[in-house]
């Protein structure tokens, strides 16, 4: 079972993270560079977080690191999926 996330959560999310202009998304379909960026800078934080890995030194300590390869991947993936996205 889902965990759901009480109003108070939801609030905060929308008021720290805002949502993207209908404006930028449209730029970025066209293929506008600036509002790409714009896009990837508001997933950063979450694309980081998904391409996190744990790794252990060899004293046995948790060092947590963000994958590159992975991350670059899952922001083409992204890129990919606006130029396909279709607005009506």
């Amino acid at each position: 079972m889902k965990k759901r996330k009480n109003r108070k959560q939801n609030m905060y999310n929308s008021i720290q993270h805002p949502l993207l202009s209908v404006d930028i998304i449209e730029s970025a379909i066209q293929g506008e560079k600036w509002a790409k960026q714009k896009i990837l800078l508001h997933y950063d934080s979450y694309i980081n977080r998904l391409a996190t890995r744990d790794l252990f030194d060899s004293q046995g300590n948790l060092c947590r690191v963000i994958d590159s390869d992975l991350k670059s991947a899952l922001q083409s993936k992204l890129l990919e999926g606006i130029a396909r996205f279709q607005l009506h």
